[in-house]
């Protein structure tokens, strides 16, 4: 037979037991083992084709084994002989026995369907000349193999019984770190120490990005600026994050392998965002940054991807001043900017006979009297009052147009009576004749019953004639059980106690954060709302008066602050004291308005939806629409969605859901805005919102805010 040993020498170890402060040390025998290389003597035959054996021939008795790949039998057919049956394949074994120190790390490759055979021998005390070795690393933990054969343990440590003469040493297993081989000449009964520093591994990375001078950080280090080559990185799986100011944040797992470089090319995408933009009044071309963004006509101009930050918007509209503003980009947020523009000045002449009007422009009293030149008025569309008593109120539309002075000159007839004959007014000044037919004023018959309706509601002169139509069959009085008010169709209807949850779900499509959190309301006393918003007309038999841009007795007002609102109030409790009449709550208002409903609109959830609710950019062909002509909600509310914003009494809180009283909230003390609610002819979806919140300066007015009023008796 030929042999080659192969001998694992493991370091002299001791146990050591404690006992009543004394100390005990008991040293173990030693095994060496052997490959027997002619597997031809090996005495058995392998018949499983997925088997190899393990044939230990040895006087020691009872040994026990174990295997990186696990061990499927061990089988013992005479004494000192063993059958180790294990799966083929490089397999790394330990050998262990009562009284030895065992042999680790023995590692040999088991050829499928095959034997091989192996002896372990004990070694005798004192037989042989030995040497110990010293072993540390830097850094520590590295693992020991002596002439090809596995030690038990780590460095640092120190091995005995190492054969003299010239030994090789393998250092390994450190990770991060190369592994050393080293020879070392033993002496019989002397210490050699051994240090060892292990070179580190290295791994290469490049890193490149678009726009470049992005951070590049591993494992949270930071690596530099892109472009970043470095050669000196550990190998292994990293956590690679390129980042730069005004873009998304790239992060990726990747990994490292020493000798060999890793190229990464990364593409930042922009953080973005949007704005809408809206003018007063429409036609206004609108600049973003100097670029042409469109021509406003009523559906707010957007702009997407915008970078994040401040941007200047510009209007321009022929015969307006120019206007300005600002308006910062959130990422993935939608800003909105409102743009009014004043026209440019002109000049109005007031003659009139005889003199001494009081002259009266866009419902603000002059504190003028006739004949008066009017200085610094902006051009445009006007509405124009004169009063002088003993005399009918005039009223007129006039243009100013810019650097120009207009001169209006008015003759005051003196009031004329209606007298009603057959369904026919006959026009009588200072008890002369009947006069021809020159003109025809429909007039419904209810207002031109109604007490003082005359000088409120329309004009006429010497030598006309009304036409008397009645009211239209489907006016709002005639829908179910309503209060009528003290102005010509003003209807309520009665809005019973209860409670609701107000504000929006967190999983509701277009949601704002001042809309949370959702939490229940109690509105403890009924009160009675308009079934529509005011009209025009209503605005004019109270106020003598219209703002608005959009003429139409049918309309809703619009062109009102919420400090018109309020005059509008005060002269309506005047004329009707008692009746309490004010503007809702915002609770009141989305209590009313949702009418035991839960979604988006009180008409559902889509646009469909929305739309058979309210006029909305997607069909209100960039105009207000006639009151009352749309789907109401349970409570017999109309226009509660779009059309006109609709002011609320509350001063705007951001935050007032998170401390908002439950019962009969009515807003914060202070503010500097009041709330809107409802959107308008030009809102989308997002802001017609049953929960949606918007606010402005209750000195503010535009082409889209009106309002609706309350009272709290009919």
């Amino acid at each position: 037979m030929i042999y080659k040993k192969q001998v694992i020498y493991s370091c002299l170890t001791f146990l050591l037991i404690t006992f009543a402060g004394v100390v005990f040390a008991q040293r173990l025998g030693l095994m060496e083992v052997e490959q027997i290389r002619d597997n031809r003597t090996a005495p058995i035959i392998v018949t499983n084709p997925d088997e190899s054996v393990l044939v230990v021939q040895s006087e020691v008795d009872g040994l026990s084994f174990q295997s990186t790949r696990g061990i499927r039998r061990v089988d013992k057919p005479a004494s000192g002989v063993y059958y180790v049956h294990v799966d083929p394949g490089t397999n790394v074994f330990t050998i262990d026995a009562p009284g030895f120190q065992a042999i680790t790390g023995y590692r040999i490759v088991m050829p499928k369907k095959d034997a091989v055979s192996i002896r372990v021998a004990i070694v005798e005390p004192g037989s042989g000349a030995r040497g110990e070795i010293s072993i540390s690393t830097e850094p520590p933990g590295a693992s020991i193999t002596i002439n090809d054969l596995p030690i038990a343990g780590l460095t640092p440590t120190t091995l005995s019984g190492i054969p003299t003469g010239m030994n090789h040493i393998l250092l390994h297993g450190v990770a991060d770190h190369e592994s050393v081989d080293t020879t070392v000449m033993v002496n019989d009964s002397e210490q050699i120490k051994l240090s060892v520093n292990l070179p580190r591994l290295e791994a290469s990375l490049r890193v490149t990005s678009n726009p470049t001078d992005a951070q590049v950080w591993l494992d949270g280090d930071l690596l530099g600026i892109t472009p970043v080559n470095r050669s000196d990185l550990t190998p292994g799986e990293k956590t690679l994050v390129v980042a730069m100011d005004g873009y998304e944040a790239n992060t990726q797992q990747i990994r490292l392998s020493s000798d060999q470089l890793r190229t990464i090319q990364v593409d930042l995408f922009a953080m973005t965002g949007a704005v809408e933009i809206s003018t007063v009044p429409l036609g206004a071309t609108v600049y973003l940054d100097g670029q042409v963004l469109g021509e406003y006509k009523g559906t707010p101009l957007k702009k997407d991807n915008l970078e994040l930050g401040s941007h200047r918007v510009h209007a321009v509209l022929g015969g307006h001043e120019d206007a300005n503003g600002g308006v910062s980009v959130e990422y993935n947020k939608t800003a909105t900017v409102h743009l009014t523009l004043t026209g440019k000045p002109g000049a109005l002449f007031v003659m009139t006979t005889p003199p001494g009007a009081s002259i009266i422009l866009d419902g603000r009293d002059l504190n003028q009297k006739s004949p008066a030149k009017i200085e610094g008025v902006a051009s445009g569309e006007h509405n124009i009052s004169l009063k002088l008593d003993g005399y009918k109120n005039i009223e007129r539309e006039l243009t100013i147009e810019p650097y120009r002075v207009f001169t209006l000159d008015i003759n005051f007839h003196e009031i004329v009576d209606l007298e009603l004959q057959d369904q026919t007014i006959h026009i009588v000044e200072k008890g002369e004749s009947l006069y021809e037919i020159s003109t025809i004023y429909n007039i419904p018959l209810s207002k031109l019953l109604s007490e003082n309706s005359l000088d409120r509601s329309f004009r006429i002169k010497v030598g006309d004639t009304l036409r008397i139509v009645h009211p239209r069959s489907n006016s709002l009085k005639d829908r179910g059980r309503s209060f009528s008010g003290p102005l010509l169709d003003m209807t309520f209807v009665t809005i019973p106690a209860g409670s609701f949850m107000m504000g929006s779900p967190a999983n509701e499509s277009g949601k704002d954060d001042d809309e949370s959190p959702q939490h229940l309301v109690t509105i403890s006393k009924p009160f009675q709302m308009m079934t529509t918003e005011v009209t025009q007309a209503m605005w004019k038999e109270l106020m003598g008066n219209n703002p608005s841009h959009l003429k139409g007795d049918d309309l809703p007002v619009e062109q009102v602050s919420w400090n018109d609102c309020q005059d509008f109030i005060k002269k309506l409790n005047q004329r009707e004291p008692g009746k309490g009449y004010r503007l809702p709550t915002e609770a009141e208002w989305e209590y009313a308005c949702r009418a035991g409903t839960t979604t988006r609109f009180y008409s559902g959830d889509s646009e469909s939806d929305l739309a058979r609710a309210g006029w909305f950019y997607g069909n209100s062909e960039s105009k207000t629409h006639a009151v009352g002509l749309k789907e109401p909600n349970a409570l017999g509310l109309y226009n509660m969605h779009g059309n006109v914003w609709e002011w609320c009494n509350d001063w705007y809180d951001e935050d007032y859901y998170d401390n908002s009283p439950s019962v009969d909230p009515s807003g914060s003390n202070t503010g500097s805005y009041r709330v809107l609610r409802g959107g308008s002819w030009l809102s989308n979806l997002r802001y017609c919102r049953s929960a949606n919140r918007d606010m402005i300066e209750p000195l503010n007015w535009f082409g889209h805010y009106g309002f609706r009023i309350v009272r709290s008796s009919p």
